[in-house]
């Protein structure tokens, strides 16, 4: 995305200067995570023929001994558009 860190901590910028992407939890209480500009990133995407493809993992534990013991299966599917 050329973008560059200018020296202002959880912060990237573009070739102009301008903010595109950063990390809100540098400077204020909460989680960790990237924000970037839904602008310049979809732009980014489309001129490059890029597509996002996200991963997701869950998992499901169940403690023995308490009951009642019961055995879920959860079957699901994401739908992707295009």
């Amino acid at each position: 995305m050329g973008l560059s860190w200018n020296g202002e901590e959880g912060k990237w910028f573009n070739n102009k200067g301008e903010l595109v992407a950063f990390d809100p939890s540098v400077n204020e209480r909460g989680p960790q995570c990237l924000l970037i500009n839904k602008k310049y990133f979809t732009s980014f995407l489309n001129e490059n023929g890029y597509d996002i493809f996200w991963a997701l993992l869950g998992e499901k534990n169940i403690i023995s001994g308490m009951p009642p013991f019961k055995l879920f299966v959860y079957n699901w599917r994401l739908p992707v558009k295009r």
